[in-house]
């Protein structure tokens, strides 16, 4: 009698075990099926929210805001491409080159690593900017920015110059490097000028084109979608010249 209430005992032991790791299978998977949806909901959300940011650029975009989109396209594709899904690859057309006399912006098609590296690049035109806007020591530890603002005549006091008051405005160049020269300061006067000219030169390229140009969605193939998933996968922007 006591050996059959043991075997009862342990048979009931059993069954409440295999009863308790049922439930533990069953909840799990009841967790995990919960977490799957948790995670589609904000897989949807998270790609709802995508397509709202980049469908804001289908449409007429000034330079400075295809800039906003390649910055856009960049920061996806270093986040999200890979995760499931592609690149975006993002190319536009400039039809008219801004200046013969600078190498940014010439006329001709541009990937996105050709354009970053045209704005943002070791070499860019952000890049070459913001050196100018850095003091030198060449300079009075002052930036070419600083003085890109002043006259030949304020330029002149900053180095202890004085040019004579009756000097016609057309002059003031020539004579700003002549007392340079005498002082013996003439190249570091010279280099001063070339550089604001050079800063004056990348400014103007580089508001002509943020400003200045107009780009449109090409008419063909202006934004490509993934036919699975419906994310934009290609980005294709011509100059508009009319």
């Amino acid at each position: 009698m006591e050996n059959a209430s043991k075997a009862l005992i342990m048979a009931g032991s059993v069954l409440i075990a295999l009863l308790v790791i049922s439930l533990i299978v069953v909840g799990y998977g009841q967790i995990s099926e919960w977490q799957q949806t948790v995670d589609d909901t904000e897989q949807v959300a998270t790609d709802t929210e995508y397509m709202l940011q980049i469908e804001q650029f289908n449409r007429d975009l000034y330079g400075s805001e295809l800039l906003s989109l390649m910055n856009f396209v960049e920061n996806y594709n270093a986040r999200e491409a890979g995760d499931g899904y592609s690149p975006i690859q993002l190319n536009i057309t400039i039809r008219n080159g801004i200046s013969d006399s600078s190498d940014y912006f010439k006329a001709g098609n541009y990937d996105i690593d050709r354009l970053y590296d045209e704005v943002k690049g070791s070499t860019g035109i952000e890049t070459e900017i913001e050196k100018y806007e850095e003091p030198d020591s060449r300079y009075n530890n002052k930036s070419v920015e600083y003085y890109w603002s002043k006259t030949y005549r304020q330029i002149a006091q900053e180095f202890e110059l004085e040019i004579p008051s009756n000097t016609p405005t057309s002059d003031l160049e020539n004579v700003l490097l002549e007392l340079a020269r005498e002082k013996g300061i003439g190249s570091r006067i010279q280099d001063l000028l070339d550089d604001i000219a050079e800063y004056d030169l990348l400014n103007s390229i580089y508001t002509q084109f943020r400003e200045g140009k107009i780009f449109s969605p090409a008419e063909d193939n202006g934004f490509v979608y993934d036919e699975h998933n419906g994310r934009v996968i290609e980005i294709n922007f011509v100059e508009r010249t009319y």
